[in-house]
């Protein structure tokens, strides 16, 4: 990462970090004719096949699931549908630069890139912003963090922290968008001592029914 770079997330680090939660007024999503990529809720599993190109990955996609692999801001991801009762509900993107096993697994290889600490929000401010333009400011964001990590992410290694926490499950970035029809979440967590970073849609009528299949 160059030198300019890491200062853009110095600078994003200690000016969101320590403002805490932040909790913005929520503007209603632009008018559009779909929910996710080129489908809407409530499609069957066939329907959300025929908008995308290719076939889904026969090996991840069984049951209520279709997986596919794609690109989205020039950022390989794994895209994930989900299906109650034959009803398109949910959706997201799961973006392989933090993951190697996702890597591994879809395009038969390792990330080429060498992830500097704190990479992760350049990411997650680039993507904010997108979804903001597309949105309209979240509803929600956050950083939360666990108690004992607060002092030790001051110092001079504290994207290094930053990171090493989420990884182990006591912190995390989200942002949190609302239409009237979707629910858009935005998050960095961790995952087996990885960073996962992904984007979620899922509807806001249809959620219950994956709790009417259980």
């Amino acid at each position: 990462m160059s030198s300019e770079n890491l200062k853009v997330v110095g600078n994003i680090f200690v000016g969101v970090l320590f403002a805490g939660f932040s909790f913005l007024s929520t503007n209603i999503a632009h008018p559009q004719n779909y929910d996710f990529r080129h489908t809407k809720w409530g499609m069957s599993m066939q329907e959300v096949k025929n908008t995308e190109n290719g076939e889904p990955i026969n090996k991840f996609s069984k049951g209520d699931v279709l997986t596919y692999t794609s690109t989205l801001l020039d950022e390989k991801v794994v895209i994930v549908y989900n299906f109650a009762f034959n009803k398109l509900v949910r959706a997201k993107y799961m973006f392989a630069k933090y993951s190697d096993s996702l890597w591994r697994v879809f395009w038969g290889s390792f990330p080429q890139e060498k992830l500097s600490a704190g990479h992760f929000i350049l990411d997650f401010e680039k993507f904010k912003k997108e979804l903001t333009e597309k949105y309209g400011e979240p509803l929600k964001e956050g950083w939360p963090l666990h108690k004992d990590y607060h002092d030790l992410v001051k110092g001079e290694e504290g994207l290094e922290v930053l990171e090493k926490a989420i990884k182990a499950e006591k912190g995390g970035l989200y942002a949190k968008w609302m239409t009237d029809k979707t629910e858009i979440i935005l998050i960095v967590s961790g995952r087996d001592d990885k960073i996962s970073f992904e984007i979620g849609y899922s509807s806001e009528e249809l959620r219950s029914l994956e709790k009417d299949g259980l």
